[in-house]
């Protein structure tokens, strides 16, 4: 490297550092020890001794983006945090290059959480704020989902004598790990339990499998998400929503209309469930949709029981979602783009993801109208008018999201007054459902006066 390089690399590095320091500084952060390259701010009245630490890792690249995102992460949610961060981009450069130590290798910022619900909800949210942002393996530490930024461990919160700080992952035995992604088992191949049957889809999010399990000797569903695939404007990528519908079908266990939830693990950046295979037709296959619709009232039922009794928003209502056997009995999968309202972190920020043709496209809704009421409507819509539906099938995903945002402006123009529903397409299209009751008394006053019930 020649000396005008050199001087252009000294000016660009000390222009990066002067940044740093600026980001520090616009946050109150200011160096308090000389020989300390940590920089703190932690409440004095921090009572914790030890317990599970949160690490963010990060390069001297992309440190000051860090800062700022999570300063600024913090401000937005008027979080109380007890944390330390390094003082300069230099002490990166000496954390990273393992000269304090190989246990400090990636460790640019600690977080030090108050309890353990304060402890799961910075992991998630963390997670979704720094996704696919690089950092430097910790190796004292475990990795948070397939983050390359947030990682946790068990250590000291508070110098104490009595304790020693092995600063690995080593955890004591009476402690219980309270995040429940530490038991998600992790390989480097398919476990050789699973022989795969049929390749039922695979795309960019990932795949769904049907296969046969050796131990349990059964067929079942293995449903993969890639990491970083899909990511949406919630930063939400078909991972976080896989692991979302794992959540929701766990919640579900006790119910007879959802896959039955056995197993989840990570193979390198994808992550599995294994569900109960269904095996039956889906509902645009059921030979009397249009004459028998005791299949509406039952998802009417169906989907009550998710919105009030487990506050849970579905969201991706279709033909292909609903199951039936050849019992009769209807069942739901595919709970990825579900919601469980109770818990849902970024409750300001829904992300529109669905089947096109089975979700308002239009953004201006008005009422209370739940989401699923909508959804259940255009089933029954589109039930009625299946030559309709089958052309709009034909279209591409482009074409068939332009198509349904036009057509949603002009819908009931395509339904015949007449037409026994009318008055049930009317109502919802205008949004003025208030409930899944109102729905059925309407339902079942319509078919009443035809005689089929």
């Amino acid at each position: 490297m020649n000396q005008t390089n050199y001087s252009a690399y000294l000016k660009y590095e000390n222009e990066q550092q002067r940044k740093y320091q600026e980001t520090l500084k616009e946050f109150g952060l200011l160096k308090h020890s000389s020989d300390n390259p940590w920089i703190y701010s932690v409440s004095p009245n921090i009572e914790v001794k030890r317990g599970f630490k949160i690490h963010l890792s990060a390069t001297i690249v992309n440190a000051t983006a860090i800062a700022e995102s999570f300063f600024k992460f913090i401000k937005t949610n008027n979080f109380d945090i007890n944390f330390k961060i390094l003082s300069s981009l230099k002490e990166l450069t000496l954390q990273n290059a393992g000269i304090y130590g190989y246990s400090q290798v990636g460790k640019f910022i600690t977080i030090y959480p108050n309890s353990d619900d304060e402890l799961n909800r910075l992991l998630v949210e963390l997670e979704m704020l720094f996704k696919g942002v690089k950092g430097i393996p910790i190796p004292s530490d475990f990795k948070f989902q397939l983050s390359d930024v947030v990682y946790y461990r068990y250590g000291e919160f508070i110098k104490d004598p009595s304790y020693r700080d092995m600063r690995n992952k080593t955890i004591p035995a009476d402690v219980k790990v309270p995040i429940s992604d530490y038991y998600i088992d992790r390989y480097d191949n398919l476990p050789s339990e699973y022989l795969i049957l049929k390749v039922l889809i695979r795309n960019a999010k990932g795949g769904v499998y049907k296969v046969f399990n050796i131990h349990s000797k059964q067929v079942v569903i293995l449903k993969e998400s890639k990491n970083l695939s899909m990511i949406d404007f919630t930063n939400r990528d078909s991972v976080n929503r896989m692991i979302m519908e794992k959540e929701i079908l766990v919640k579900l266990k006790n119910e007879k209309f959802s896959p039955r939830f056995i197993r989840e693990f990570y193979v390198k950046d994808s992550y599995f469930i294994e569900i109960d295979y269904i095996d039956g037709k889906s509902l645009k296959d059921y030979k009397f949709i249009r004459e028998d619709f005791n299949w509406f009232e039952s998802l009417i039922d169906i989907f009550e029981i998710l919105n009030i009794k487990y506050n849970i928003t579905y969201r991706d209502i279709s033909f292909d979602n609903i199951i039936i056997d050849d019992n009769n009995k209807i069942s739901i999968i595919d709970f990825e783009h579900s919601i469980n309202k109770s818990t849902y972190v970024l409750k300001d920020k829904i992300s529109l993801f669905g089947t096109p043709g089975f979700y308002e496209t239009n953004l201006n809704i008005s009422g209370n109208q739940p989401e699923d009421v909508t959804g259940l409507v255009y089933l029954l819509y589109w039930s009625q008018f299946p030559k309709r539906f089958k052309e709009f099938m034909k279209l591409d995903y482009k074409d068939a999201i332009r198509y349904t945002i036009e057509f949603e402006k002009s819908r009931l123009d395509c339904v015949n007054t007449d037409n026994m529903f009318f008055g049930i397409f009317k109502k919802s299209f205008k949004h003025e459902y208030n409930s899944f009751s109102e729905l059925r008394e309407d339902f079942i006053s319509v078919i009443s006066n035809i005689g089929e019930i």
